[in-house]
């Protein structure tokens, strides 16, 4: 078990809009024996930041983490770095914080690595910009090169990284040897209550549900007008942020079937959960996002034992007796109907076993076990002379 570290997270988080992540819940755990400083994204002089700007250049303390809101960003790459690399260096100071555990989510920033010394430095790596840039018809081929150096670099610079999916190791253990899978998982106790009795929130009509970001890039809102369509007995209650434009979302407004309900506290998820008939991952048909991704929200639906419709992940591929796949918009409907059919308790009891077996204090448990045996390794090369680094 890692602690009494002083922890520097460096980020894209906008903390306190976000959903709760992967890394709330990593960060979360580390919080409670470490020093967790989290340096959120940079404050963009737009409207949509707005809310950041009160936090301009300060440190507050929520979740037990220190937040860090590192300045505005600056379009000139050189003066960005200069001026990320001052707030960090005050930060350090002000804080006293020796050696830290520098833990990366934001590649673009590997060059820190080269200028302050740390105890161990890892990647926990949720997807590879790259190729999702270009694989969504980036019209700038310059930039996405600079996006997949970044992220090479940063990837050959860290002594760990904590991969989300097989296909992000294989892609990274090419840079770093020391390249693990660690896939999402759930919080059991909090989401084990969506098991609870129906309450009938939304009447007394079938529902098939989402929760999470429904945004541009990677929510499918042509499928989801299309499974509004092809149910009208059904309520289509999607949860989380709208972050969108696509013609489809104004269509999908105007359906009397669908219900926008917003972005919720965490802590209010499994209540809503426990409402639905089906849990849909509604995600657009691209390979990058099909072969890469591995949702959060699965073992969150697991642990609801409740049916699940998806898109063709690969990363479902151990889970197809327990989740219905569509591979097109027309089989994501069949699968629909087909789900809502299901009457098998046996699936109910295995999805919940897989989420008991999936929850993030295990998965923190195996990060944390990685971590305190590489700084043991490198302790013992101090003791012997040798480099930190080989």
């Amino acid at each position: 078990m890692i602690k009494n570290q002083n922890i520097i997270c460096l980020s894209f988080s906008d903390w306190e809009k976000e959903l709760p992540s992967n890394r709330f819940h990593i960060l979360a755990r580390f919080a409670k024996h470490n020093r967790v400083f989290l340096f959120e994204r940079q404050i963009y002089p737009l409207w949509r930041d707005k809310h950041r700007y009160l936090h301009f250049l300060s440190v507050r303390k929520k979740d037990g983490i220190f937040l860090v809101t590192p300045g505005f960003y600056m379009p000139f790459n050189i003066l960005n770095k200069l001026f990320y690399l001052v707030y960090l260096q005050i930060v350090i100071v002000k804080f006293k914080i020796n050696n830290p555990i520098f833990w990366f989510y934001n590649y673009r920033l590997g060059f820190v690595l080269n200028h302050f010394k740390n105890l161990l430095s890892c990647y926990h790596c949720t997807e590879l910009y790259s190729e999702n840039w270009r694989n969504r018809g980036q019209k700038n081929p310059k930039k996405v090169a600079l996006i997949e150096k970044q992220e090479g670099m940063l990837a050959r610079k860290v002594d760990l990284i904590f991969a989300v999916s097989e296909y992000l190791k294989k892609k990274l253990i090419r840079y770093n040897r020391k390249t693990f899978t660690t896939l999402n998982a759930v919080d059991y106790d909090l989401y084990c209550k969506s098991q609870k009795p129906l309450r009938h929130r939304f009447g007394q009509k079938p529902v098939l549900g989402y929760i999470g970001n429904i945004a541009d890039g990677k929510t499918n809102f042509e499928l989801l007008f299309d499974i509004a369509k092809a149910f009208p007995d059904c309520r289509l209650v999607l949860v989380g942020p709208v972050n969108s434009r696509n013609p489809y979302l104004i269509k999908l407004r105007k359906q009397k079937n669908v219900v926008f309900l917003g972005q919720h506290e965490v802590n209010e998820l499994p209540n809503l959960m426990r409402d639905f008939t089906i849990c849909l991952m509604p995600y657009i048909f691209e390979k990058w996002m099909l072969q890469a991704g591995q949702p959060l929200k699965l073992a969150e639906y697991f642990a609801s034992g409740k049916p699940i419709v998806s898109v063709p992940f690969e990363s479902l591929a151990e889970y197809k007796k327990l989740v219905y796949v569509g591979k097109s918009s027309s089989e994501f409907i069949f699968k629909i109907k087909t789900a809502l059919k299901e009457k098998d308790s046996k699936l109910k009891r295995d999805r919940i076993k897989i989420a008991k077996a999936n929850t993030w204090d295990a998965r923190f448990q195996f990060i944390s076990e990685i971590m305190g045996k590489e700084l043991r390794l490198k302790k013992q090369k101090w003791v012997n002379g040798t480099r930190l680094r080989t």
